[in-house]
């Protein structure tokens, strides 16, 4: 049976903006006949995964790191060329790196083609490629900027160089054409082993993806305020010249975000090492290495913020509740906040009250027989609260040096 890790939290941010739209205004959604703040599932798995925490976590594990590129190739090109500077084989190593893009690659679609846009972007775009083409045949006769971003490893260029490589001291390319990259047996990464990636080249493997991350919005109506800012010009002295040498505004809005994210666990456990959740959690150090990630991965959750506007609003927040369960069908605790709470001074008294009334429900529907594993941490609650969550919703508390020894008793 499929087991699921679902983590509920509450984070609050004051004056911030936190994801910009294209007009670099607060991104926004509607709930219950409500506008609220919101912030992209993409943009927090950016922060999560970009984060020194999450880069420490990732240090501490022994996986290839992957990247996003359109310039893998290239990247591979200049390695060998430096590693055979001076040996005249410049050319070579482009046609031979060209030839091993085509193999690995196949056709590559031409993706300006597929968009649906006016004939005058068309030919904008048309004109733009040719100069960029020709400013690319300038500097070699070959393209090794790929059309569509691949997700590759480091693992995976180290074996098209040795590949190459190869071809280039025997001056033999069998070797190229015969290279498949889906044979490669390597350790993914915890980054990728969470996010997945997906490539639509015919010898790169795409990964499904074991997160599920919503869209994070504001428990209550959203309120704008204008910050209007200016900067001096620190050089001019006359008086006849004073005043702003730009001047600018931006929105910021204090709320309190709903997020909600789902681990899939027996995808997470088959993607990082090829084993299924219960042979996982029968291998002592595989099963110790799985809650050590976890751990980790919470944490970077309940830690880190966007870093919009970081300089001006500082919008560094932890969690301040974090309800956990571990169970086959993801639990998402977001319709508690379809009618959007009063922004008052009860808002997470009211919060938490909503969350405890929602679970109930669901409790008495869904889980009459038999209660998953729970855990949580209320910041500001009410000792009548922490009651509830304990007595009624069967939750352990936990604190944040705990989460890992409650995965290990619950998983």
């Amino acid at each position: 049976m499929a087991k699921f890790l679902t983590i509920n939290t509450l984070k609050a941010y004051q004056n911030a903006n936190l994801n910009r739209d294209q007009s670099g205004q607060t991104k926004t959604c509607i709930i219950g006949g409500t506008t609220r703040s919101r912030i992209s599932s993409q943009c927090q798995k950016h922060y999560w995964l970009k984060s020194d925490s999450f880069s420490k976590l990732e240090e501490s594990s022994s996986s290839s790191q992957h990247f996003r590129t359109r310039e893998a190739f290239v990247q591979i090109s200049n390695d060998l060329k430096k590693e055979f500077q001076g040996m005249g084989k410049e050319a070579l190593i482009d046609e031979y790196t060209t030839l091993a893009k085509k193999e690995i690659l196949g056709a590559e679609k031409d993706v300006d083609a597929e968009k649906d846009v006016d004939k005058s972007t068309k030919a904008k775009q048309k004109k733009s490629l040719k100069a960029n083409k020709k400013k690319s045949d300038d500097q070699s006769q070959h393209s090794l900027t790929t059309s569509e971003l691949l997700c590759i490893s480091t693992h995976e260029m180290d074996a098209i160089k040795a590949v190459i490589r190869e071809s280039l001291l025997s001056n033999d390319v069998s070797r190229i054409k015969s290279f498949d990259l889906k044979k490669l047996s390597y350790v993914l990464s915890i980054a990728i082993s969470l996010a997945g990636k997906f490539n639509t080249a015919k010898n790169l493997d795409t990964i499904e993806s074991s997160l599920a991350v919503n869209h994070s919005f504001s428990i209550h109506p959203m309120a704008i305020d204008y910050d209007y800012f200016i900067a001096n010009d620190d050089l001019k002295k006359d008086m006849e010249q004073s005043g702003a040498a730009h001047l600018g505004f931006t929105d910021i809005a204090s709320s309190i975000y709903y997020g909600f994210l789902v681990i899939d666990l027996d995808q997470y456990c088959k993607n990082r090492w090829q084993s299924s959740y219960d042979d996982v959690l029968n291998d002592q150090s595989k099963r110790d290495a799985f809650t050590f990630e976890l751990d980790g991965f919470i944490k970077v959750v309940l830690n880190e913020s966007s870093k919009s506007k970081r300089s001006s609003t500082a919008p560094s927040s932890r969690a301040s509740f974090c309800l956990m369960e571990i169970s086959s069908t993801p639990h998402n605790l977001g319709c508690a906040f379809n009618s959007a709470i009063p922004n008052d001074e009860n808002l997470m008294s009211n919060a938490y009250d909503r969350l405890i009334d929602f679970v109930k429900d669901y409790d008495d529907v869904y889980n009459t027989q038999n209660h998953p594993p729970r855990a949580y941490f209320g910041l500001g609650a009410s000792k009548q609260q922490k009651d509830a969550f304990e007595s009624d919703l069967h939750c352990t508390k936990i604190s944040y040096d705990s989460i890992q020894s409650w995965l290990k008793a619950s998983l």
